[in-house]
């Protein structure tokens, strides 16, 4: 063959590979063509192709100009966009492309770090979502080009008020586009995602402050997949939106959301997500969502995760295995219950057992880490003895989300047959309706439930238990007693009697404050009083002070006395409360 024919035959394929060229570029037809969005807004279109596809990536988006040098090791910082599209793999939940890893310094423009990006993007066959979110408009992100701890207080003060280009306008909105284009018949859209179709319970795009829960019942093992994405910024110790699964039987929970569990979600750094397995006992369980009061679907404040419609948590069975299917949570019989309590509240019930049963106590209250002592919180005493059955600590309660204050109690307690009185007391601050800082995911709760357990409940074995008509051995009861306050019971004792004189107040070692005494009504004097050295520390300040002995008085009759002054009482304490703050005040009754 020719030198001329050889040449003229590879022209020839040059002519067709760049009419084939040109003929496909031509055929391009637009996946997306958006603009003009709203503030806040995030759109979606999914679509499938049966084959590698080669789409063309156009599009405007902004990255906030932050002055670092460390962009490339800062993961997290790589995916924070103000405005940006991406594309999501549904099978792997992942991206494969992302507008946020583009926009670089290099390539910004103007003052506020707007760019431009044109890009192709090869995808395999599959099924995709294609995103775009605008976060900025009214009430959306906020940005000013400062490092307070590289350049100081003052300086960081003259950039802040200095920067005229710290909020993002409509103007710049109107700026935003993503343009997506691909080869004609070669992709189809989706209706849905099909992950919605092998879900078998879930919880998604909850408000803000919600807590939600659903149970379910396995009657044999079952694999399955969670999927949760949540917000866990790395210095919290729990996540403020996050899910986790519980054993209804033993209230333990199984599976939670953790920051070492999960991996980045794309966005901002705090948007965590778990996509892996878990097999489940035959039993009974609940899944439960919890979101704090910020950062939720539809009302982002910062950039959202890259699969933002899952946001919350969601369970799939393994093909083949039956369905998932949610059931009503057993109705538990409420034996006693405080719920949304609220500042100085001093609340007590009772209940008799006829034989021992287990009981289910669900208690939510405050607890200060600096003080390491509870604020709010439920107690459980024996009625007869007055000993102390159960209790909230620091060791058997757990983080209930919102402010690290915030702990609970969920757990099923033995009680022998006995009388039992369920107390909960709160202080001045932080309580239901009126919170100090961030409430905790179940507010309805803030309180004390205490119920049976269903299944092996008999509500014929238990009954009211009323302390002042049934405990005839007491025989002057003066608690809860509040500031400036004055109380006096009389007793008539027809011979020499044993009392149990149990009394809680304030004093040092010069002067009682809030305190007890007994006089003798025929001479006035008196026979018994509350001092400094006839009484025991009752537990938090060192002036809480506790008188618990017997005291013999011969025939007679007494008047019973108690006083206060004009602070640290009942319901409205200026230092830590005492172990026992209900019986703060007086209670005398017959010495067994």
């Amino acid at each position: 063959m020719s030198l001329w024919r050889i040449l003229s035959l590879i022209l020839s394929i040059l002519i067709n590979l760049l009419f084939s060229f040109v003929l496909s570029e031509a055929q391009q037809i637009p996946i997306v063509n958006w603009n003009d969005f709203g503030p806040g807004e995030l759109r979606v279109e999914r679509f499938q192709t049966s084959q590698p596809l080669t789409v063309t990536v156009s599009g405007m988006g902004i990255k906030p100009d932050y002055d670092r040098d460390d962009w490339d090791d800062w993961d997290g910082f790589q995916d924070y966009a103000l405005a940006y599209g991406w594309i999501l793999d549904l099978e792997t939940r992942k991206p494969v492309w992302s507008m946020a890893r583009e926009l670089r310094p290099g390539k910004f423009w103007g003052k506020k770090g707007t760019a431009k990006v044109d890009a192709k993007v090869n995808l395999p066959a599959g099924e995709y979502a294609l995103y775009y979110y605008c976060g900025i408009g009214k009430d959306q992100f906020y940005y000013f080009n400062s490092d307070w701890n590289d350049h100081g207080f003052f300086e960081g003060l003259k950039r802040f008020f200095g920067n005229t280009d710290k909020y993002y306008s409509e103007k710049d909105r109107r700026k935003l586009f993503l343009s997506v284009t691909a080869g004609k018949n070669l992709f189809r859209p989706l209706a849905a995602d099909p992950l919605e179709a092998k879900v078998a319970l879930s919880i998604t795009q909850p408000r803000n402050s919600s807590f939600k829960s659903l149970n379910f019942k396995l009657s044999l093992p079952a694999a399955l997949t969670i999927y949760c994405l949540g917000e866990n910024p790395e210095s919290y110790d729990q996540p403020a939106d996050g899910g986790y699964i519980q054993d209804m039987r033993s209230r333990k929970k199984i599976w939670e959301l953790a920051y070492s569990r999960s991996d980045h979600a794309g966005g901002a750094e705090k948007n965590r997500r778990y996509f892996g397995k878990l097999t489940l006992p035959a039993g009974d369980y609940q899944l439960v969502y919890f979101t704090d009061d910020s950062h939720t679907f539809g009302r982002w404040n910062s950039p959202p995760p890259y699969d933002p419609e899952f946001w919350g948590i969601s369970l799939i069975a393994e093909p083949g295995q039956k369905k998932i299917v949610p059931v009503e949570p057993a109705k538990e019989p409420v034996v006693v219950q405080f719920l949304r309590v609220r500042d100085n509240e001093l609340l007590s019930s009772g209940f008799i057992l006829d034989k021992p049963m287990d009981l289910r106590i669900y208690a939510v209250g405050e607890y200060s880490e600096g003080d390491n002592f509870f604020a709010d919180y439920g107690y459980m005493e024996n009625a007869a003895t007055g000993e102390r059955v159960w209790e909230m600590t620091r060791a058997n309660t757990e983080p209930a989300g919102g402010a690290d204050k915030n702990r609970m109690f969920d757990g099923i307690v033995h009680f022998g047959r006995g009388k039992y009185l369920v107390r909960y007391v709160t202080d001045g601050s932080h309580a239901f309706g009126e919170w100090n800082s961030t409430p905790p995911y179940d507010q309805d709760h803030w309180g004390i439930v205490v119920a049976g357990v269903p299944g092996s409940f008999d509500p014929k074995a238990v009954r009211p238990y009323n302390e002042e008509i049934e405990s005839k051995e007491i025989l002057v009861k003066m608690v809860g007693v509040r500031d400036d306050d004055e109380r006096e019971q009389r007793i008539r004792l027809t011979k020499t009697t044993s009392l149990h004189v149990y009394a809680i107040g304030e004093g040092s070692r010069d002067e009682m404050y809030d305190y007890a005494w007994i006089e003798n009504n025929q001479t006035g004097r008196t026979v018994w009083e509350m001092t400094w050295r006839n009484t025991l520390p009752a537990g938090g300040a060192s002036k809480n002070r506790l008188f618990d002995d017997i005291v013999v008085l011969p025939p007679g009759s007494y008047a019973v006395k108690y006083v206060t002054d004009g602070s640290h009482s009942a319901g409205d304490w200026n230092a830590a409360p005492p172990k026992d703050p209900f019986n703060w005040g007086v209670t005398i009754s017959l010495a067994l």
